[in-house]
């Protein structure tokens, strides 16, 4: 009825979901913006053929993200590299394939763990419930809040009101094996702090039952990804579900031995690509410590003069 429909394909869990619970149609494809081709291009590129979905890829030129700064200055840098990412490649989409275009659906985070008071620990780094912490909190609703004291004290004063002495900083904490360990997290997960939780709450209060199965979901199941990764192998079945996740680069049946282990193989393989002389990375991500160094465009942009303004 709104014409073709385009759906951001990357490989993760969020858009194979989508693209697996998306009405076939003639109208429908999968596009993927990369740098060079990499694990999420593959991922992206497998759910794409198992579906039987055209797929459309888009690679970005090396100074992509120098054409595509003025993000950075509209937003006073603050979370501007995110719709960069993808800008260009819904102007190239729309152009031969007129259409509507729906953008940032997040409802994912309303059912994993960011809005929960939660630290990994032990060997396999297992997500578990912690005492309440106004710094993480904080730095969750704005990372800026660190280089604004005044504002956080604010902001960290304003939360305070009503809540439990046990809760705050200086009190007892909430105990790890208490029985009502999962009221505190309940009761603070809705609406979900976090820079762009603008963007899940507009969208999710157009539905209230996305908000109301997010509220009545045990806090414990959002641990580790538990009830979201057990949602997305059921939307997209086995099949799809055995291509590798781009995140983790393994199937989403993968046991806890495997995806533990996993951790120290990915975070060996992100500090081998930030030495590499390519902007690739097998994330969507680029190697910016290449790019930065390497790009004469964003030397361009950062060096030239720009006349002095009274503020």
């Amino acid at each position: 009825m709104l014409g073709r429909t385009a759906v951001a394909l990357s490989g993760g869990l969020d858009s194979r979901a989508i693209l697996c619970g998306a009405e076939r149609h003639p109208g429908l494809f999968a596009f993927c913006a990369f740098d060079e081709q990499n694990a999420e291009f593959r991922s992206a590129k497998a759910i794409a053929d198992g579906l039987g979905v055209e797929f459309v890829p888009f690679q970005r030129p090396f100074d992509y993200y120098g054409d595509n700064a003025r993000w950075a200055r509209g937003s006073a840098a603050a979370w501007a590299s995110s719709p960069a990412t993808t800008s260009s490649a819904f102007g190239k989409t729309r152009a031969p394939r007129r259409g509507q275009c729906r953008y940032r659906m997040l409802f994912d985070y309303l059912f994993k763990s960011l809005s929960l008071d939660a630290q990994e620990r032990g060997l396999l780094r297992r997500e578990h419930f912690s005492a309440f912490s106004f710094e993480k909190l904080i730095y969750r609703i704005s990372p800026w809040l660190g280089f604004a004291p005044a504002v956080a004290r604010a902001a960290r004063s304003a939360l305070s009101r009503g809540r439990p002495q046990r809760h705050r900083p200086g009190g007892t904490g909430t105990p790890r094996h208490a029985p009502h360990v999962p009221a505190l997290p309940r009761g603070r997960q809705c609406p979900t702090p976090g820079a762009a939780a603008g963007d899940r709450l507009v969208h999710a209060r157009g539905r209230p039952a996305v908000l109301e199965l997010a509220r009545t979901t045990p806090p414990e199941m959002k641990l580790n990804r538990r009830v979201y990764l057990n949602a997305v192998r059921r939307i997209c079945g086995e099949a799809i579900a055995r291509i590798p996740d781009a995140n983790t680069g393994l199937p989403l049946c993968a046991s806890a031995l495997r995806l533990g282990l996993n951790r120290y193989r990915g975070a060996l393989r992100r500090w081998i690509e930030r030495h590499r002389r390519t902007i690739a990375t097998s994330e969507s991500w680029p190697n910016w410590s290449y790019y930065i160094r390497a790009s004469a465009k964003l030397r361009t942009l950062w060096q030239r003069p720009n006349p002095l303004r009274a503020i």
